[in-house]
């Protein structure tokens, strides 16, 4: 069973690159959105993908880091992605969300590269009432800014 073991061995290399520790404001802010996404139905994803796998994942971070942060009253529990839970959205919807997370990981992996070395970020995304309004971000197609 040397693939096996070579298996494993790449798994607990991997683990070396994870991060770690205290949360970043815009990787809180990515999770955050991912989440509601991930409740509405708005991302593509595999049916029956967990996301705690889905976050540790995008995050690059060990699944039981997203369990410490969200235990207690914010519990993620076992939630599972299922398509036929997709609400009433459109294409529109879904691509607005990928580019809405889009920027948000590209807040947070600046962020993640640079510290917090003054480098400056993209603006944020803003959300009205009633509706998504895109600040202007150099990786938001103009159509959708």
């Amino acid at each position: 069973s040397t693939e096996s073991s070579t298996k494993k061995h790449k798994m607990k290399k991997d683990r070396t690159h994870l991060r770690k520790g205290k949360w970043t404001a815009e990787e809180e802010e990515y999770t955050t959105r991912i989440i509601h996404h991930f409740s509405t139905g708005l991302l593509t994803l595999p049916e029956g993908t967990t996301l705690r796998s889905y976050l540790a994942e995008k995050l690059n971070c060990d699944p039981m880091r997203i369990t410490k942060k969200f235990a207690g009253a914010s519990c993620l529990g076992k939630r599972v992605y299922h398509l036929c839970e997709r609400s009433n959205a459109t294409v529109t919807d879904i691509e607005m969300a990928k580019a809405e997370l889009a920027g948000l990981e590209h807040r947070f992996r600046l962020r993640i590269e640079h510290g917090q070395s003054g480098v400056p970020l993209p603006p944020k995304v803003d959300f009205m009432a009633g509706g998504m309004r895109y600040l202007p971000f150099a990786g938001i197609p103009p159509t959708m800014q």
